[in-house]
This record gives C-alpha cells, structure tokens and sequence, in this order.
C-alpha cells in the first residue's frame, strides 16, 4: 500500500506523491499518532495528511476557508473533523474551496453533510463506502464529476436547493432507492446515476443532459455501453419518475427496450408534475 512500517520501530512511513520534480518523498510518522489539530491556519493545503492511514481524528480550526486537492485522501482511518470519533464528517459552510480527491477512501466515514459555500470538487468523496447518509446543504452550488462515486453504502442521499450542476459519474455505484433532484439543477453529467441498481423512484427538472435540451435520452443520466454509444441502461428496479418541468412533452411513453437492458416493465411509469 502506499502507507507502510517504516524500519524504525513504531512509526509509519506517509507517501507523499509530489515534490518540485515529481518524487515520492516519504516521511516517518509516529505509528500511536491518532488525533491531530490544528489551531490556527485556515487552508488544508495539498496532500496535507494524503496516505495518513492511522489518524483517526483531526479537528480543524473554526472558520476554515479551504481543504486542498488529495488533503485527507486514503486517511482510511479518519472518523471525524471536530475532535468526535462518531464517523460523522461534518465540513462546514466556512469551507468555500473543497478540492479534488479531498477525501477519496475515507473508509470509515460512517455519514457525509456537506455544507460547503460553493462547489464540490471531483472524485472529493470517492469510495466512501461506509457513508450510510450523504446530506449536500444548501450552500453547494455545484456537485463535480465522480464526487460519490462507489459510495457504496450510501441508501440516503439528500441534494440541497441551491445545486446547479452534478457531473458525470457524480453518485455512480451507490444503492439508493429514492434520490429527488431539485429544480436549481441545469445540468446533469452522464452516468451521473450509472449503476445505482436499486433505485426506485426519481424526480427530475428535467431530461437528458441539460434543461431545454432534447438532445439525450432519458437514460443519459444512467451511462452508455462502453462498445455501443446508443444503447443507455436504465435500471430494472425504476418503476416512478417524476418530470417537475410542467414544459416537458417531448419524452415518449413508455419507456423503449431500445434504453433497457431488460424488457421494459408494464408497471413503469412517468409523471409530469404540473
């Protein structure tokens, strides 16, 4: 892995991937190191604790502004942002910079509230399959690309108000029922929802990629074969979706096997909220 035992007894070795020409650079950690804060500066740089795999908490100071790209990536151990060891992360609407791969495979986050003032870098919460609940606040704005991806516990996923954008793969390999995306949203990103095989029911703006456009299918959203572009897969288990754009006529019912992997089921049916 890319934390090992260091030789010297009792210390953990942290793999740093970057430095001005491009090395692995490591450094010695001690192994009993389990809560770290920090008391004063405001930004998480960069691969701040990347690959520190034993720290079980860290609290940060109030008011921070920004977590950096990979800052707690793989810190597989982490439980918490504010000195509990609940598994509940709570990144606060302070935090107006949340980068890329933040805190991919963070794999013993129990439960996710995002309340960032701005957007949510890609891939940010990769692999968090721990993560029973997700909660996005109403201060996201944006939602990148893979963001939840392989949140594979994840049965609950709540999107605030004010989102305008969810990227492509964003809840990719999560196994909600039920998921409502709210009118603020414009754009969805392909297989934004690919491979959510339990989902049930869904409320949409609107269909295919973005508002006003008609040129996706339905099942955009949901991924295409690698090998043939045309044929989109709608989960099995999608009996009811709701269209809260009142305009929206051009959908035909029902769904076509053509967008299915699986014949399309008589009980399968779409409501446009009026």
């Amino acid at each position: 892995g890319n934390v090992k035992t260091s030789d010297n007894k009792g210390y953990t070795c942290q793999r740093y991937y970057y430095d001005q020409n491009y090395r692995d650079v490591y450094y010695s950690i001690p192994q009993s190191l389990v809560k770290v804060t920090l008391t004063l500066d405001k930004t998480v740089q960069n691969y701040a604790f990347q690959n520190c795999d034993l720290i079980e908490v860290i609290t940060l100071p109030d008011g921070v502004t920004t977590i950096g790209n990979y800052a707690f990536h793989n810190c597989s151990a982490l439980k918490s942002l504010d000195g509990k060891m609940d598994g509940v992360l709570n990144v606060p609407e302070s935090v107006t910079t949340l980068g890329s791969n933040a805190f991919a495979n963070c794999t013993d986050l129990t439960e996710l509230n995002v309340n960032v003032t701005g957007a949510i870098g890609s891939s940010a919460f990769y692999g968090c399959t721990s993560a029973a609940a997700i909660t996005i606040g109403d201060s996201v704005t944006s939602i990148g690309g893979s963001a939840f991806y392989g949140c594979t516990s994840a049965a609950t996923i709540t999107i605030g108000d004010s989102i305008t954008s969810i990227g492509g793969s964003a809840f990719q390999n999560t196994p909600i029922t039920k998921i409502i995306i709210p009118d603020s949203v414009t754009s969805i990103g392909s297989g934004a929802f690919k491979g959510c095989d339990s989902l049930e029911e869904m409320t949409i703006p609107f269909v295919g990629v973005a508002a006003n456009s008609d040129d996706y299918p339905f099942g955009y959203i949901f991924g295409a074969d690698s090998s043939n572009l045309q044929d989109v897969y709608v989960p099995q288990t999608l009996l009811k979706v709701t269209v809260t754009d009142a305009g929206f006529i051009s959908l035909i019912l029902p769904i076509s096997p053509l967008y299915t992997p699986y014949p399309s089921s008589p009980d399968c049916f779409f409501h446009f909220k009026s």
